[in-house]
């Protein structure tokens, strides 16, 4: 029997690989995402996909609700990555359907933007392989 699928508007799924765990963003991951979001290495390659200007947050206190609006509105879902060693949240993944939330459960062909914003300090290749074989099987599941 095929499981149930869910749309991750209605319940987003937490997931977890051997050194992250991967849930809704909410307020309470601001001061550990601003540190990525404001790491000036970080910045330097990150690009503002679809956003006007260039998107610099000046405190955790413009990360606190960033998100949420858009989560509401069904244009895209945004995950923090937590380290389970430190507690905190070192980056994010996000999934945004074009158009805009549309396809999880319609008939159109699902394009959109997968993307990974990751503090500096983690950029490595055994960090990255743990993310993107998540990204590419249990995010894939909620896309098909």
């Amino acid at each position: 029997m095929k499981d149930k699928k869910i749309n991750p508007f209605d319940e987003c799924p937490v997931y977890e690989t051997k050194h992250f765990t991967y849930r809704l963003v909410n307020p309470d991951d601001a001061e550990d995402l601003f540190a990525c979001y404001s790491d000036p290495v970080t910045l330097e390659h990150m690009n503002n996909d679809n956003c006007p200007g260039k998107w610099s947050p000046a405190s955790a206190d413009e990360l606190k609700n960033a998100w949420q609006k858009d989560y509401e509105l069904r244009r895209f879902l945004r995950w923090s990555i937590k380290d389970k060693e430190t507690g905190k949240a070192i980056g994010t993944i996000e999934i945004a359907p074009l158009p805009w939330g549309r396809w999880f459960f319609g008939n159109e062909p699902p394009i959109g933007i997968l993307r990974l914003d990751l503090l500096s300090t983690y950029e490595q290749e055994t960090v990255f392989i743990e993310i993107i074989k998540l990204m590419g099987s249990e995010l894939a599941r909620i896309l098909m």
